[in-house]
């Protein structure tokens, strides 16, 4: 659970989840690129409301998340799950006839 964080850090985190840089979330986001650049800087600490309804929506968060007041949802809060995958635990005979397998024989 992420809470009680600035919103520099937050947006940090969030622009990095959605691996974007400053000119791609000014461009999605609506918001000018040195508004988001005073944000993730840290010189704006207290954003205006318009400008955080624009990012939270980008976001699909709530405002009180994006500042930090509430928690980001699990999904947001670990960074690194959105890259994981599953792959299937084959045996040594499984990888020999591995053109011949179906995804029912694999097991995950």
């Amino acid at each position: 659970m992420i809470s009680h964080k600035s919103i520099k850090e937050i947006l940090t985190l969030l622009v990095d989840l959605h691996d974007l840089n400053e000119s791609e979330l000014s461009r999605n986001s609506k918001v000018s690129q040195p508004t988001i650049h005073r944000l993730l800087s840290g010189a704006t600490p207290d954003p205006r409301m318009s400008t955080l309804k624009l990012l939270a929506k980008y976001f699909q968060v709530t405002i009180g998340q994006l500042v930090g007041v509430e928690p980001l949802p699990c999904n947001e809060a670990k960074p690194h799950a959105k890259h994981l995958i599953r792959l299937p635990l084959i045996s040594w005979e499984q990888a020999h006839q591995w053109q011949h397998l179906t995804v029912s024989e694999l097991s995950v």
